[in-house]
């Protein structure tokens, strides 16, 4: 038996005949591991007593070739119970080849079902959504004017947000304390100017009417002017204003002694005065309830 010192990592293997069969794996007492090279491509121990010689950087052995690999196939055979598992039509690749055919089957069937779950969520999502038919608008939802019963019997058309109507309210609450202040939010004036606008009249109207229908109200009506300009003029300018609604008031039936006037000039401003939209919001009057 050769010194299994002579025999290194990595030498080629041959039959007797010459033919390669591997090359040496690792060495060990009394064995050596083969690699097998062929369609096997296994690692397979060889005992020492079948190496016949060494020479240089090869290793003989006492058998052919085809004896050393016929052998390695038979004990394969013998422990898989597959005389050729690498054969085509052998049990061991066909059931290889079951294996993969299911695991194939399970997962198109998983992609499947992930797919309609996609799709019916897309169909919900693309569902239109029932219609629901619009119900009655309120006149006061749609900004049309209200119809408002006033106590001298007299019925008016006021709209949902003007001043008049906020008066009326005020005034036809029980107990109701004076003092509260409202702003002609629509009543403004051009620079320099105390001319109420035609388009405004109307509503300054409604006002008198409102109170033509309290008597015991009495109220002071306060003009405002921006800042441009002296204050002596702008307070005068404030007063001004003030005045001319006042006359309107009084031209729908409020008695003049019931209505005061005073001049805010440019204090109190509503708005910035360094804009012109501030500016023409500064250029206001206000009615303060006196009395009730």
């Amino acid at each position: 038996m050769v010194d299994r010192f002579s025999i290194k990592d990595g030498m080629e293997v041959v039959g007797s005949d010459g033919a390669r069969v591997g090359t040496v794996r690792d060495v060990e007492t009394g064995r050596f591991i083969l690699h097998d090279e062929t369609g096997h491509a296994r690692d397979r121990a060889l005992m020492l007593s079948r190496v016949e010689r060494v020479e240089g950087n090869r290793v003989h052995l006492t058998e052919t070739a085809s004896v050393v690999l016929g052998g390695f196939a038979e004990r394969l055979a013998e422990a898989t119970g597959d005389p050729d598992p690498h054969h085509p039509h052998s049990p061991r690749t066909a059931k290889t080849a079951l294996y993969w055919a299911l695991g194939l089957f399970l997962l198109l069937a998983s992609l499947a079902l992930a797919y309609c779950r996609t799709t019916d969520r897309e169909e919900e999502t693309i569902t239109a959504p029932a219609q629901i038919e619009p119900g009655p608008v309120s006149p006061a939802a749609a900004g049309a004017p209200l119809p408002v019963q006033l106590p001298n019997g007299r019925q008016l058309q006021l709209a949902p947000d003007s001043l008049a109507l906020q008066l009326r309210n005020y005034l036809a609450t029980p107990d109701v304390q004076a003092g509260r202040s409202f702003q002609f939010e629509r009543i403004h004036f051009d620079t320099g100017s105390a001319e109420v606008l035609a388009a405004e009249i109307p509503a300054i109207a409604s006002v008198g009417q409102v109170l033509q229908a309290f008597p015991n109200a009495r109220v002071r009506v306060v003009g405002f002017a921006d800042a441009r300009g002296s204050a002596p003029a702008n307070a005068d300018l404030g007063l001004q204003r003030a005045e001319a609604v006042a006359g309107l008031l009084a031209g729908n039936g409020v008695p003049r002694d019931r209505i005061e006037t005073a001049s805010g000039g440019e204090g109190a401003p509503a708005a910035t005065n360094a804009t012109a939209a501030g500016q023409a919001e500064n250029r206001r009057t206000e009615l303060v309830v006196t009395a009730l």
